[in-house]
């Protein structure tokens, strides 16, 4: 008979109570699932410790110790400025400013320059430099990601001021597919200013009354009008009509109107640059007054031309300046208005497939943190060897 069974559980009897124990219910039977919850002052959800609903700012650039010392409302705004920096860096020195050897493209840090704008170089003539939303369609953005053959020489990553590394093409690639939506324009728009006013028309003064029992004589002729004629009258009283109004000629009074001479604007040298054949006032095309600053150009190449005036007083950061522009055919690709400052800085407006035929109103904004300005001017661009005329500037003012 087997006993081994019936030994065990006589064996195990005294530890049994051990293996049991009532439980606490107090938990479950004192719960109200429809109790509201107390939260201590400034926690949420119970918490002993304040919840900040707040986005915080993101960090736009820090100390050498890590301490933020300027921050950006959205990210957009802290990865344009990494870009900008970026290309600051890297790009500016072949790239940005008049006579820059890294010719045409010599605005790599104007946004609204590169964006939608067409390269204008042999090699990549038609190509967009920066596709909004396309990176691997922007010309930038595959000559140094993707070709890698820019920049050219090192490409030690060691050496931040001449290569990329891959930190750098990340914040290219987010730029340019999330934050140069907003900063996108249609290529090429130029604004072409309003068509000078008519002249003040004044009529001539009354004509003096006929002598009693003649024919009175006619009126004065008023200021550039017709001399009026009286009606002879049988009682020699009748007045004369005065004359018909004249046309006028709009007055012109901005900083450079060129009416007494070029005002210190000349055309600018240099190696690479191309050269006007002649520069002077003429009559012949003008936006308001009687003369306009005249700039011939007979191209045998694509190349740009420059006409400026060095040290113009009174223009300081952030003023607005205004030019007017004319250009006669087809021909040039792009102008550009310009200021320099003390430091070299170059900042200029682009605009592509300028308007022909018509005065265009085009303007650029000094920024803000701008040093004292050395050099104003306008830039012109032929697109081929063949543009030959003479295009316009007149009435520029801040």
């Amino acid at each position: 008979m087997n006993l081994r069974a019936p030994l065990l559980l006589v064996l195990c009897a005294p530890f049994a109570s051990a293996c049991f124990q009532k439980l606490d219910d107090s938990a479950s039977r004192d719960f109200d699932p429809n109790a509201a919850v107390e939260a201590p002052d400034g926690g949420g959800s119970g918490a002993p410790f304040p919840v900040n609903l707040t986005t915080p700012e993101i960090g736009k650039t820090a100390a050498d110790n890590g301490d933020v010392t300027a921050t950006s409302p959205t990210a957009c705004d802290k990865v344009t400025s990494d870009a900008h920096d970026i290309r600051q860096r890297v790009c500016s020195g072949c790239h940005e400013g008049a006579g820059a050897q890294g010719a045409p493209l010599t605005f790599i840090l104007e946004d609204n320059m590169i964006i939608n704008g067409k390269s204008t170089s042999a090699a990549n003539a038609g190509k967009t430099y920066i596709v909004p939303g396309d990176p691997d369609n922007s010309l930038i953005y595959r000559r140094a990601a993707i070709i890698q053959d820019m920049p050219p020489g090192s490409t030690d990553v060691r050496n931040a001021a001449t290569s990329l590394s891959i930190s750098d093409f990340s914040i290219l690639r987010d730029w340019i597919l999330m934050c140069t939506g907003g900063a996108s324009q249609t290529s090429g728009a130029v604004t072409t200013g309003a068509g000078g006013g008519s002249g003040t028309t004044t009529s001539g003064a009354a004509g003096a009354s006929g002598t009693t029992g003649t024919a009175g004589t006619s009126g004065a002729a008023g200021a550039g009008g017709a001399s009026g004629s009286d009606a002879g009258g049988t009682s020699g009283t009748t007045t004369g009509a005065g004359g018909a109004g004249g046309s006028g000629v709009a007055r012109d009074n901005t900083r450079f109107n060129f009416e007494a001479g070029r005002q210190g604007w000349a055309a600018v040298t240099g190696t690479g640059l191309g050269t006007f054949t002649n520069v002077a006032t003429s009559g012949a095309q003008i936006f308001a007054g009687t003369r306009a600053l005249a700039g011939t150009i007979a191209s045998t190449a694509a190349a740009d031309y420059f006409l400026e005036v060095q040290n113009p007083t009174a223009l300081t950061a952030g003023a607005t300046v205004t030019f007017h522009v004319f250009i006669p055919t087809t021909g040039l690709d792009f102008v550009q208005p310009y200021v320099v400052d003390a430091a070299n800085v170059f900042t200029g407006s682009f605009f592509m497939n300028p308007t022909t035929g018509a005065w265009a109103t085009l303007t650029v904004v000094i920024p803000a943190n701008a040093g004292a300005i050395t050099r104003l001017g306008v830039q012109f661009h032929t697109a081929t060897a063949t543009f030959n005329g003479t295009v316009y500037v007149d009435s520029v003012d801040y």
